[in-house]
């Protein structure tokens, strides 16, 4: 696994920003609220912002893509992929590293593709603590991992390993839509073809 601190240290937001192309038109669109949204607000990357804020997320995958592990968050109970607040933090690719270790409890883990994997903006409700709805601008990333255990943390109720065909079990809002599935696809083809 190669040493994703190593990324971490060059991340520069804005610039990976500017290289990334969006996969659909939703995400192009996403993709161009974010810009504005960096050009015309403050505090963008702190929860002060009541409009909105910048948050950081990844899908960590096994060694061979084959699976995801999701985690069954209790804030919002659905399933999602690991990621948090910056809470101040303008490197996005650290904020992601972080809350997936810390949510899963696995520190080994490399970058399944070069850069940010997806944009998303989302408007959050949390009814448990009566906080008022804001935007998510949540900048993704893919990770792979050679570990298999994991440990569940406070903020979830529960941990899984997922592959393509469990994924699409019906056991509630997956809060995914159909893009990831398409862009996991994507990533098995680029792993076959040696691109990463």
């Amino acid at each position: 696994m190669s040493d994703i601190k190593f990324f971490i240290e060059r991340f520069d937001l804005p610039r990976a920003l500017k290289d990334y192309e969006a996969f659909d038109d939703m995400e192009r669109s996403d993709l161009s609220r974010l810009f504005e949204f960096l050009r015309t607000e403050k505090d963008v990357f702190d929860r002060k912002n009541t409009y909105g804020h910048i948050t950081g997320s990844a899908f960590l995958f096994n060694h061979d893509l084959s699976k995801v592990l999701l985690t069954h968050h209790k804030k919002v109970d659905k399933w999602l992929q690991f990621g948090g607040h910056s809470d101040g933090d303008e490197n996005t690719l650290r904020v992601a590293y972080k809350e997936t270790m810390e949510e899963s409890g696995i520190p080994d883990m490399s970058l399944a593709s070069p850069g940010i994997f997806d944009i998303d903006i989302h408007l959050f409700q949390n009814k448990q603590q009566k906080e008022e709805s804001h935007w998510h601008f949540d900048v993704r990333f893919a990770f792979k991992t050679n570990v298999t255990k994991f440990k569940v943390s406070e903020e979830s109720y529960a941990l899984e390993w997922f592959d393509r065909e469990k994924f699409f079990r019906p056991f509630g809002n997956l809060g995914l839509n159909s893009r990831f599935i398409r862009k996991w696809e994507k990533l098995l083809k680029d792993q076959a073809n040696n691109l990463y």
